[in-house]
């Protein structure tokens, strides 16, 4: 029996399915590692703008995450040893 072994960036085990979306822009990827992975075709050009976007996002809400972990810490050091009915 032959077998033919596909792997894809994103993928970390075989891929079993692919298919095209009808305007052709669109390729589906599925693979055993139960990870269904939509690929867009752009220029690199494209794709950095995408990746300065999603930079930005993250530099935005990285400090606020942290300002929430602290706070919760710094809640649960006040509460430590405080007893509740």
């Amino acid at each position: 029996m032959n077998r033919f072994d596909a792997y894809l960036l994103y993928h970390r085990q075989q891929v079993w399915a692919l298919t095209v979306s009808k305007d052709s822009k669109t390729i589906i990827s599925g693979a055993a590692d139960s990870v269904i992975t939509f690929w867009e075709d752009c220029t690199e050009e494209q794709e950095a703008a995408i990746e300065s976007a999603r930079a930005e996002l993250v530099l935005k809400y990285v400090p606020l995450a942290s300002i929430l972990v602290s706070d919760v810490i710094d809640l649960a050091t006040e509460l430590k040893g405080t007893r509740f009915p």
